[in-house]
């Protein structure tokens, strides 16, 4: 199995992602430079730590239907002080028969000497090492200052992956994904630039921004 992903080496299996506007070190786990904050909003945002802008697009080549697949690397932080529980997720603007049957958090692999997942032909659950769908995946580390970074005081956060299948068709995906997550009894959704294709084929060119 050939794994077409763009870009940057960014972890294990072979994964790499095609970046815009700038590169993204998500697979570290512990964040580019964000200021914390929530930007006069009385309730934290959900977000990937990385200049808005930017994008990922993971995409895979010769994608096996109704098999497993998990994409991850992604670290989740929050502009502001407080906790929000994830409660669903789905592909961003969906286009063909893909589904996404899980997700799930866990503690930074790094810290614990195992890898990010990046891509994985593997349910969330055989790859283990902390992910647990069906538990509650609550959020609550604040996004890095940019002195933060500059110090080396970032803590590391937490990994976020999804798992997904499909069962027909030459191509399908979304530029990005919507997670929905509740904060103090409201609730929310974050889009995440963070685009995730299945190709039956060779993926083509031009699936980014």
């Amino acid at each position: 199995m050939r794994v077409r992903e763009y870009g940057q080496v960014v972890g294990s299996h072979g994964s790499r992602r095609r970046i815009t506007n700038g590169g993204f070190r998500g697979l570290t786990l512990v964040a580019l430079v964000i200021a914390g904050g929530g930007c006069g909003e009385a309730l934290p945002v959900l977000r990937l730590p990385m200049p808005e802008g930017n994008s990922v697009v993971v995409a895979q080549d010769n994608a096996p239907y109704d098999h497993p697949i998990s994409f991850g690397g992604m670290p989740l932080c929050l502009t502001g002080e407080g906790t929000v529980t994830i409660t669903a997720v789905g592909i961003h603007e969906v286009s063909g028969d893909i589904r996404i049957e899980a997700f799930a958090l866990r503690p930074n692999p790094f810290v614990r000497g195992l890898d990010g997942v990046g891509l994985i032909h593997k349910s969330l659950v055989e790859i283990g090492g902390g992910f647990d769908p069906g538990s509650t995946q609550q959020v609550g580390a604040m996004c890095p200052t940019e002195t933060q970074m500059a110090d080396g005081s970032a803590e590391p956060l937490d990994e976020f992956a999804v798992q997904v299948s499909w069962s027909a068709g030459e191509l399908a995906g979304g530029r990005g994904l919507d997670v929905t997550y509740s904060v103090e009894g409201v609730e929310r959704t974050s889009v995440l630039p963070y685009g995730i294709w299945l190709c039956s084929s060779a993926c083509p060119d031009d699936l980014g921004p």
